[in-house]
């Protein structure tokens, strides 16, 4: 299941079982368990050209939960992690499968068990060990000739130190959404600038709400002014710049939005994604974590999706790829004449677009 985290701060019983640690390996090479993932992952490449790992936590570090609890909620609220877990009183059968020691937590007494931090440190031997089974699916991905890019990690809101040591050591991306981003914490994981080249950067996706119902709900909020001010600062290359931008941020959600998309192609990311409802500009939910509901997973785009979206960019109310890439372009390149002129041109495209 997924612990408590700032995406569902109550949790999830998914009840979904995990492999058998007991399984991985047997004398004579690969145990029941990873023959099993090895099949899975051979069928995706050979049928796909990558593959989407959600929650890569629960091939690494997963948070494990009492079953015969007569509450799933409860149960999984009070869970823990499968391989980092030497000495918890409620969970002492996980001990034995622990990769790291009781020295290696954090004894801090606001730190939770499913806190990223909950481990503090890791060998390379154990970091290793956490990634038998990433290791797996990479050694089948280059069989068939796949690259670490055809691989993508949805990591959502938690990025536990196990999960994030094998992702790094790896090279492989995980999912960035701005959207989420704290303005008042430098080094939060879902600000821009704490990407790498692999990772994948996106204003929402389909567990959030779109930017065009997001962004107006927090006008003129704090997080809404603070996230105005990063995004002018980043496109501007005065202080006078920037206080005539910030104004138009402040002033307007849809500029606020196109600076928002703008801000994905400013790297260090390499990829960016952008989910239905944010590129045609809708403002209603596609799923809400955690939550019943028929409404969930059902929207689609309108039948006349060429004319709906044309009309939405005339009004600045979708994602307007050559307004976008012109703005991003003329600050990533402010001092090379021909991105110059190609940001131009961009810029009066998208007035036709």
């Amino acid at each position: 299941g997924a612990p408590p985290s700032r995406s569902n701060p109550e949790g999830q019983p998914w009840g979904y079982p995990v492999l058998n640690p007991n399984l991985f390996f047997r004398e004579n090479g690969l145990g029941p368990a990873l023959q099993l993932m090895q099949a899975r992952i051979d069928k995706m490449f050979r049928e796909f050209d990558g593959v989407r790992i959600d929650h890569p936590h629960g091939l690494v570090c997963p948070w494990v939960y009492n079953s015969n609890d007569p509450d799933p909620l409860h149960a999984v609220q009070n869970g823990a992690r499968l391989y980092s877990s030497p000495s918890i009183a409620e969970h002492k059968e996980l001990s034995k499968f622990s990769i790291v020691s009781e020295s290696q937590l954090n004894k801090s007494p606001d730190c939770q068990r499913y806190s990223d931090d909950w481990v503090t440190d890791l060998t390379t031997e154990q970091i290793n060990t956490y990634a038998i089974i990433i290791d797996l699916i990479l050694n089948r991905a280059a069989h068939y000739g796949a690259g670490k890019s055809d691989i993508i990690c949805e990591v959502l809101s938690t990025w536990p130190l196990p999960l994030k040591k094998v992702m790094q050591t790896r090279e492989l991306g995980r999912f960035c959404i701005t959207q989420k981003a704290d303005p008042f914490n430098p080094a939060d994981i879902y600000r821009r600038e704490n990407t790498r080249a692999q990772d994948w950067i996106m204003p929402g996706n389909h567990d959030t709400k779109p930017v065009w119902l997001l962004v107006p709900e927090r006008a003129r909020s704090q997080w809404y002014n603070a996230r105005a001010n990063i995004l002018a600062q980043q496109f501007s290359f005065s202080e006078d710049e920037k206080n005539h931008l910030l104004k138009k941020l402040i002033a307007d959600p849809n500029i606020f939005c196109t600076y928002l998309f703008a801000e994905l192609f400013l790297g260090p990311a390499r990829h960016v994604y952008l989910f239905i409802s944010d590129l045609f500009g809708i403002n209603k939910t596609f799923n809400r974590p955690g939550l019943i509901h028929p409404d969930n997973w059902s929207m689609r785009i309108p039948p006349d999706f060429i004319n709906f979206y044309r009309k939405k960019t005339t009004t600045n109310q979708c994602f307007n790829l050559p307004l976008v890439l012109s703005i991003a372009l003329k600050t990533r390149f402010p001092n090379q004449e021909t991105v110059l002129n190609l940001a131009q041109r961009l810029s009066e495209v998208s007035q036709e677009f």
